[in-house]
């Protein structure tokens, strides 16, 4: 009797450690040892691994967003971009902007400012300033790219022209745009002229090389 108490309590234990092990995640199996006696080894329950797997989706994004970002920040405006600027509780002043030949914009109150060859940052700075000079009272700007000036590429594709900037892109991404390469392209390296260059320059066709807006992407043909 006492043996078959004991076995009873023991194997209510069991039962209890088992259900708190369930609960947390964590699932035993037993499979026999090499001498016929069951071992418990643990396993990851699937609840476990598919939040792993959406925090690294999660991750994903955030950097995807990070890289955004720094790119939209970086980037340098120029003739041809469409700009919104908000002025936080001067609906009158919010609107689209376009940034004309000579490289400004025309804003109310303040009249021309120039805008080309500064970033999204460098501009919100120079209208908070010229907006502190008598028109507003500690004035905040946000401005967003709404509309970036195209990029140009020719030869070797499928479909070359014009096509709309997108931040952050490589050539790798403006040969797809273009329909590919053809069957006569270098995959090589690609040439091209920057905006405001005289000159075009060769570049490695990968990743790494980053297309800028108003750039003119010449793919040569491969030589047998």
């Amino acid at each position: 009797m006492r043996l078959r108490r004991v076995l009873t309590t023991a194997l209510f234990g069991l039962i209890v450690a088992l259900g708190l092990m369930a609960g947390s995640g964590v699932a035993l199996a037993t499979t026999p040892a090499p001498g016929g006696t069951a071992q418990a080894t643990t396993a990851v329950a699937p609840a476990a691994v598919a939040q792993d797997a959406g925090d690294a989706g999660k991750a994903d994004q955030a950097k995807a967003k990070a890289n955004s970002q720094d790119a939209a920040s970086a980037y340098v405006l120029g003739t041809g971009d469409k700009l919104h600027i908000n002025v936080f509780g001067q609906h009158d002043l919010d609107g689209n902007y376009l940034v004309d030949g000579s490289g400004n914009i025309q804003f109310p109150l303040i009249g021309q400012i120039k805008a080309a060859g500064k970033t999204v940052p460098q501009l919100q700075k120079t209208l908070v300033a010229a907006l502190s000079k008598g028109f507003l009272v500690n004035p905040s700007v946000s401005i967003e790219v709404t509309s970036a000036r195209p990029f140009y590429i020719l030869g070797e594709v499928k479909a070359p022209g014009q096509y709309p900037y997108v931040m952050g892109m490589s050539v790798i991404t403006a040969v797809a745009l273009a329909g590919g390469y053809t069957f006569r392209a270098d995959e090589s390296d690609v040439y091209i002229r920057r905006a405001g260059a005289e000159k075009e320059k060769e570049y490695p066709a990968s990743e790494k090389t980053k297309v800028e807006p108003g750039d003119i992407i010449r793919v040569p043909e491969r030589f047998f």
